[in-house]
């Protein structure tokens, strides 16, 4: 009797966040066409934000959008699973939602992973220092997400989108 065994090992690094981080900004891009916001500089402190965060398995969900109130009226909700289970599908970036932002607010919104939470106070002040920007705490804006759209994968990791809008 012959016996085979496969491995198949993936290695998340920056270089795989930067990919995933990549489509993210070109949703983000796209909102701000049609939208007019984020602004470029905006942009670019999210997406080297979540390169960081990704990177180190920090993150379980991040959002950006447009809220009234605490209601997100045109948003996007990116899940990250980095169990490998929904890797096959790395879909192309874009179809960002519409809707009518007139009296909004552009926020983000971003949720850390249980591995942030046992990382030591000095690991934590460490990384957040080495970001664009300081997000303080607050509650999740609310609204109803639908996840019949996106997914993108590197390596293991996946980021599922879900959107709020048109």
């Amino acid at each position: 009797m012959t016996t085979f065994t496969r491995t198949n090992t993936e290695t998340f690094t920056r270089t795989s966040a930067n990919y995933l981080v990549s489509k993210v900004a070109a949703d983000l891009r796209q909102m701000q066409r049609l939208h007019g916001a984020p602004s470029d500089a905006m942009i670019a402190d999210y997406v080297e934000e979540l390169i960081t965060l990704l990177a180190g398995g920090y993150v379980d969900s991040v959002e950006y959008g447009f809220k009234r109130g605490n209601n997100w009226v045109v948003a996007l909700r990116y899940l990250v699973n980095s169990d490998g289970s929904i890797s096959a599908t790395d879909d192309r970036p874009g179809r960002v939602p519409l809707g009518d932002v007139r009296g909004t607010g552009f926020g983000s919104f971003l949720v850390t992973s249980s591995k942030w939470s046992i990382l030591s106070s000095v690991e934590r002040e460490r990384i957040e220092r080495a970001l664009p920007f300081v997000r303080t705490p607050g509650s999740e804006p609310g609204g109803t997400w639908n996840y019949g759209g996106r997914a993108y994968s590197k390596d293991g990791v996946s980021l599922r989108r879900g959107a709020i809008g048109q």
